[in-house]
């Protein structure tokens, strides 16, 4: 089974970083923060490579800056490749803090800017993050496990594989997202309960694939074809929702502003921009 090749930039969480900035600080309506998702690499979680193209969404001048022009875009890096040769050990509460601190920094001279994204932890410490909590005004997931992954199935092949290969792995991560886990079942529960007893609760848009993918792929192991996070689990109740037609492994990257599921995102996403 093949293992990821580890880079200077995929190691440990790194202070969440600047991608574009609007060129009058004092014009800037919201943070953007955006976090890829398990298994995914910081370089590429949002680039579209094929047909010769190699489009970042995030920071191609068509794109989400042209869509939200008076925005400063993020994003979060971390390793959340927790098996091959030398596999990664985080836990969400660890990484959430570390994305906190790490925004609480970048946002000295900005404390109540805007911010669209949403982490509990933020929620729950307000004293250690002061004025993050109070400043998100959306938060938009593109295929995100609330009740963990759909693919049980794969999980456990993958697992069975790695133990065969005898490559080292570490589980924290991984076990957490496991479908109907304790601890993520009570961090949504807290998460949606808390945000309705909010004066002006934040927009909550939901994305969910709508395609079937080989899950198997993110370590290299052959698996069956089924849903990764279906509906069910990459939605939240009471708030709106769509579906995109694409994998798993699709939903954060778009060819182009005319890519059709890229103007659906981004649409969302200027609707949570205020002021706008």
């Amino acid at each position: 089974m093949a293992s990821r090749t580890r880079t200077d930039d995929y190691g440990a969480p790194l202070p969440p970083k600047v991608l574009v900035e609007y060129k009058d600080s004092d014009d800037i309506l919201a943070d953007v923060v955006a976090i890829h998702g398990f298994g995914a690499h910081p370089t590429d979680a949002w680039t579209f490579e094929g047909e010769g193209k190699n489009t970042n969404w995030l920071t191609d001048e068509t794109m989400l800056p042209a869509a939200c022009p008076k925005v400063r875009i993020l994003n979060f890096s971390y390793d959340s490749m927790q098996m091959g040769d030398n596999p990664a050990r985080g836990s969400i509460p660890n990484l959430a803090m570390k994305l906190l601190s790490g925004l609480v920094e970048k946002r000295r001279e900005c404390q109540t800017r805007p911010i669209i994204f949403a982490y509990m932890i933020a929620m729950m410490h307000t004293s250690d993050y002061p004025f993050i909590y109070d400043s998100i005004t959306g938060f938009l997931s593109l295929g995100t496990p609330y009740k963990g992954f759909s693919s049980a199935k794969s999980l456990k092949q993958m697992y069975a594989e790695i133990v065969l290969a005898q490559m080292r792995t570490e589980s924290n991560l991984g076990s957490s997202l496991a479908e109907d886990n304790d601890m993520l079942v009570g961090i949504v529960y807290d998460f949606a309960r808390k945000i309705n007893t909010r004066t002006s609760p934040p927009v909550v848009f939901c994305f969910f694939e709508e395609r079937l993918t080989k899950f198997g792929a993110i370590a290299g192991v052959e698996t069956d074809l089924e849903f990764v996070v279906n509906e069910s689990s990459g939605t939240l109740n009471g708030h709106p929702k769509a579906g995109l037609s694409l994998g798993h492994f699709e939903m954060n990257k778009f060819e182009d502003s005319e890519d059709c599921h890229y103007q659906s995102v981004s649409y969302e996403i200027k609707n949570m921009v205020p002021y706008q």
